[in-house]
């Protein structure tokens, strides 16, 4: 007992001790709480606060960066302005000429479709001289039209004539337009060729899909069936001055349209006309005297080579051998 009442007598003051302890440790677990709940709101707070922040740096990036880019627009355009101002003067001037182009528009399609229809047979000078006549019909009739016109640059861009330089056909002004006819007209071209000028400039033009064949050959007949079917392009080669009467309906373009098709009457046979089709008559006689209704079907041309073609053609050689000379000594330096 008495062993009992010496431990009592330490315990109960360590159990008083203990209750006070727990008590100090609930007041403290309250007050951290408390702590803890206002740390929650503070945090929240500051991220709102950090957002709010954020935001506006995000803004001010914004509006940093369309300053900037308002800045180099304005730059940019200061400039332009500044460059074009210059150019008022030219631009009014063109504009003037500009009108003054259409003005004589007229004239100037009338002489370039008369040149087409009619200029192919015949050798420069006579050209020359039919474009002469032909401004002074206009002159009488007061048909504005430009002096001087330049038909080749009218008809055709420096990137076509310098492809057909490259295809083979010569450099000179002779050349360049019967290129222009022979590609512009509306009817097949019929090309007296004696020196075989024009014959090398198509067949390089045409490439692998030409088909070249004679009005002899047994299968003529087969090779136009098959030019006009598959829509490729057929080369009559050496004619003499008649045609073969099967070709009168394909020259003269009597297609009969059917559905989205176009037919022709070719012989005993109906064919079908495929786009892509097209006839090259060529012949090596100088001087033919074809009939009014072979001249009135085709498109004749002269592709002769005269004296002063020749001399064009020479100069052109000269003219790209010495380029290429002074491109290789550029290249050496």
């Amino acid at each position: 007992m008495s062993a009992y009442y010496s431990i009592n007598k330490e315990v109960l003051p360590l159990k008083a001790n203990l209750a006070v302890q727990e008590r100090r440790l609930e007041d403290a677990n309250v007050a951290k709480n408390q702590a803890q709940g206002q740390l929650d709101a503070k945090q929240r707070e500051l991220d709102k606060v950090r957002k709010l922040y954020d935001d506006a740096m995000q803004e001010k990036e914004d509006l940093k960066n369309d300053a900037d880019t308002c800045k180099r627009r304005m730059v940019a355009a200061k400039t332009l302005i500044d460059g074009l101002r210059g150019e008022k003067v030219r631009w009014t001037e063109q504009s003037k000429e500009f009108k003054a182009q259409i003005e004589r528009l007229v004239g100037d399609v009338l002489m370039a479709t008369g040149f087409l229809s009619y200029c192919g047979p015949f050798n420069q000078e006579y050209r020359q001289l039919l474009l002469k006549n032909w401004q002074t019909e206009n002159k009488s009739r007061n048909i504005p039209y430009t002096n001087n016109l330049d038909l080749i640059s009218m008809l055709a861009d420096k990137t076509s004539i310098a492809e057909w330089n490259l295809e083979g056909l010569p450099s000179d002004e002779l050349s360049i337009q019967n290129g222009i006819i022979c590609t512009k007209a509306t009817r097949y071209p019929l090309i007296i060729d004696p020196q075989g000028q024009g014959k090398i400039w198509i067949k390089n033009r045409e490439a692998s899909i030409l088909t070249v064949t004679t009005l002899n050959h047994k299968f003529f007949r087969t090779h136009l069936e098959d030019c006009l079917s598959q829509g490729r392009p057929l080369m009559i080669e050496d004619v003499a001055e008649e045609l073969d009467p099967v070709l009168d309906n394909v020259l003269e373009k009597n297609f009969i349209k059917s559905g989205k098709t176009l037919k022709v009457k070719c012989g005993d046979k109906e064919l079908d006309v495929m786009q892509g089709f097209r006839i090259y008559i060529t012949t090596k006689l100088a001087n033919p005297a074809y009939t009014p209704e072979i001249s009135a079907r085709t498109s004749i041309i002269d592709f002769t080579v005269t004296m002063k073609g020749l001399e064009d053609q020479l100069l052109g050689i000269v003219i790209l051998k010495e380029k290429g000379e002074l491109k290789k000594k550029k290249k050496k330096k």
